[in-house]
């Protein structure tokens, strides 16, 4: 009887927050603060444990506004802006560019706001992020939600099935590392979201708004395609021990199933979600369906 109330308090919270989200839109106000000497935007909704979200590439905090209410009725909703995206002038060329610097840059924001320990839930490169900082500092995670992380080539490139994809990914994606190296973020930022969604002509289709929250953030992507990788080994996941939620979308291209089954199988007792009738963007394109599966493991953590 206790399970089954705490799901209909949770499928109530959802519709809920559902209707408020489209009767009132409201934005909450864009609060800073300064975290290793740099200055990111977050926003917060809500009170009880922290529940801190990290976007993925070309993207903002915005990405998680379908999240807010929801979680917000029940838990500190925290998303925040990672350094080098957003509209804020950066504080050098992006030589500090890295998935460890934005680890650092999570984990001081997670003392600074008095938070700790968290729920972190990272999608794509956020969940790379998420995981580097939850090796680097477990003391300050609660649980993990990844979602499709990125960054984790290395555990099937080894197999036939994992070359296939990276190699079909590579290809794909190559006309925006050209144009992101060259200069045109606006050109790369639209290559990479097709590439992503391995549906060319994609872009085209979508709204203003979508365009608009991922174009002013695609300069970053210079600085992605320099970078260095940090790969993370299959051992190192079986080392953390927070409470671990897997999520994928049943539609996404074949090299995403693979990084999360990878990540699955190497980190022993964590658990797999598959959003339907979606892909790699599955928080936003089915965000009652993403926020069930998240709360229920909230609610279990």
């Amino acid at each position: 009887m206790k399970t089954l109330a705490k799901t209909a308090l949770i499928a109530v919270s959802i519709a809920f927050g559902a209707i408020a989200a489209h009767a009132a839109n409201v934005e909450l106000e864009t609060k800073a603060v300064t975290i290793n000497g740099v200055e990111l935007d977050y926003v917060e909704h809500g009170q009880g444990a922290a529940v801190v979200f990290l976007h993925g590439l070309f993207n903002d905090h915005r990405q998680w506004l379908p999240q807010r209410d929801d979680v917000g009725a029940r838990y500190r909703f925290i998303a925040y802006t990672q350094r080098y995206h957003g509209p804020r002038p950066w504080s050098d060329d992006g030589e500090n560019y890295s998935n460890a610097t934005h680890a650092e840059d999570l984990a001081e924001l997670i003392r600074t706001l008095d938070a700790g320990p968290v729920h972190v839930v990272g999608r794509s490169n956020g969940g790379h992020i998420a995981l580097v900082m939850a090796l680097e500092h477990p003391e300050l995670v609660r649980s993990l939600v990844l979602a499709e992380t990125g960054g984790v080539g290395n555990l099937v490139s080894d197999t036939p099935e994992g070359k296939e994809a990276i190699g079909a990914f590579r290809e794909a994606l190559a006309p925006a590392r050209q144009a992101a190296l060259a200069g045109d973020s606006d050109a790369a930022t639209r290559y990479f979201y097709e590439a992503v969604a391995g549906r060319p002509g994609l872009w085209e289709t979508l709204s203003e708004d979508r365009r608009q929250l991922m174009l002013p953030n695609g300069r970053m992507l210079r600085l992605f395609f320099s970078a260095p990788r940090t790969n993370i080994s299959c051992d190192q996941l079986g080392q953390v021990r927070a409470p671990t939620l897997i999520v994928k979308g049943d539609r996404s291209i074949p090299m995403f199933h693979l990084f999360s089954d990878a990540v699955a199988g190497c980190m022993p007792g964590s658990q797999v979600a598959v959003i339907p009738n979606t892909g790699h963007g599955m928080s936003q394109k089915n965000p009652a369906a993403f926020n069930k599966a998240l709360l229920e493991f909230l609610e279990r953590n």
